[in-house]
């Protein structure tokens, strides 16, 4: 009787070792997953346009191009235009981490008095360092004109590891003026993180 338990407690034992053997070996080859979630950044010192933190301006006229006129959040938002003959612009540094996926978005409003269409326009462009145009990220008109918030995407992610401009300019011409509202501008950096994998063994109880 006591033979024949000592036998099974050795067999036993073997099968608990080459389990514990091979979970060693899956360990060692399989890579690490990443995790779901993402480690992210804000890039933008100021996108709410609240303090003016980072933006150099032009405007044609002697306004500011922030203001409380209409905003989405906060106390102020980017208001461009406004005036016939404007050629306003508002421009801000950036440098885009590498191996990170890029992501910007803002919100926007257009009011216009134009009825034909196409002669007021906003662009948002993305440049590098010395101005040079890399990427038209986007773009409005007076056609756009809407009385609700509207929000757009982009994903910069080709330009991570470089420092660029993004540049909002907003152009009228000589009569019926179009107003162009951006606010909670965001340039958001991710990257993906590992998990160290971990083994669970099976565990065993003993009896007394």
């Amino acid at each position: 009787m006591i033979r024949q338990v000592w036998k099974k407690w050795r067999r036993a034992s073997a099968a608990l070792a080459c389990l514990l053997a091979l979970a060693l070996i899956a360990a060692a080859l399989l890579p690490a997953q990443p995790t779901a979630a993402a480690s992210c950044q804000e890039l933008m010192a100021d996108g709410g346009f609240e303090s003016g933190t980072g933006w150099q301006t032009v405007a044609t006229g002697n306004y500011s191009l922030f203001s409380n006129f209409l905003v989405r959040s906060g106390a102020q938002a980017a208001h461009l235009a406004g005036v016939n003959s404007a050629a306003d612009s508002a421009t801000t540094s950036l440098t885009l981490p590498a191996d990170h996926s890029i992501a910007l978005s803002f919100w926007w409003q257009v009011h216009t008095e134009e009825s034909a269409g196409g002669y007021d326009a906003l662009s948002l462009l993305l440049t590098d360092s010395q101005g040079k145009p890399l990427y038209a990220v986007a773009g409005l008109t007076d056609l756009n004109a809407t009385a609700v918030w509207q929000q757009t995407q982009v994903d910069l992610s080709a330009f991570a590891g470089q420092t660029v401009q993004l540049r909002l300019s907003a152009t009228t011409d000589g009569s019926l003026v179009t107003d162009f509202f951006i606010d909670d501008l965001s340039v958001t950096a991710c990257a993906a993180t590992t998990t160290n994998r971990q083994i669970f063994l099976p565990l065993t109880s003993k009896n007394r």
